[in-house]
């Protein structure tokens, strides 16, 4: 999982939480296992409208391979490799009234 990654595709079951100018609008760029994986660092590029911001959060390791990492709310997140190529990023965010779940494939 350690490496470059690119965002594809993504979707949500609340579409306004990703549509231009949405707060989980993100496109991943790099992962990082630390700590032999117990903490992954996840650098990913927010877009609101006219600007970009590059950002690293480092997420947590729950049991089995959730993570937990805090981003416009609380977020348990897990990592699915498909192929040597392609990586799902699934994650449920709660923003403090209510969660969306959101699916990126990379």
């Amino acid at each position: 999982i350690t490496g470059n990654w690119y965002t594809i595709y993504m979707a949500a079951n609340n579409k306004e939480k990703i549509e231009e100018g949405g707060p989980l609008r993100t496109y991943f760029r790099q992962f990082e296992c630390i700590d032999n994986c117990e903490k992954m660092s996840i650098t990913f590029i927010v877009t609101h409208y006219d600007s970009c911001t590059l950002l690293t959060v480092v997420a947590q390791r729950a049991e089995g391979n959730v993570y937990h990492v805090d981003f416009m709310g609380k977020n348990s997140v897990q990592l699915i490799p498909v192929s040597e190529s392609m990586l799902v990023f699934y994650a449920e965010n709660f923003d403090g009234e209510k969660t969306t779940k959101l699916t990126y494939a990379l």
